[in-house]
């Protein structure tokens, strides 16, 4: 087992998850989707160094269905790897229009 997978296993993840998840009555945030069958996860809005998942602000948590965050991932990688070979005005813009790209296609608008 992975140092990161072990912290999602520790019991404060799993306090802070339910906290979170909670929060958003048991909802997907992004496509609405709740009750029995869904798989719910919770996401990090964020990633930094050094902190450990359970250490982060309410704020940069969010409750997503399993699809949601696998799309979630998905297309944040592909922006990463595109990214790489941007000038920093064309990252500025791609950065622009993936914010507005990535909040449609999770919410079936695209």
């Amino acid at each position: 087992m992975s140092k990161r997978s072990s912290m999602y296993r520790d019991s404060r993840w799993q306090q802070k998850r339910l906290e979170i998840m909670e929060r958003d009555k048991w909802t997907c945030r992004s496509c609405g989707s709740s009750g029995e069958g869904v798989t719910l996860n919770v996401h990090h809005a964020y990633y930094m160094s050094g902190k450990k998942p359970w250490e982060y602000e309410d704020q940069a948590l969010v409750t997503w269905c399993e699809e949601c965050h696998v799309r979630r991932h998905e297309i944040q990688r592909h922006i990463q790897q595109m990214s790489a070979q941007l000038t920093i005005e064309q990252y500025r813009q791609l950065f622009i229009a993936t914010n507005m790209f990535v909040t449609a296609t999770l919410a079936g608008g695209a």
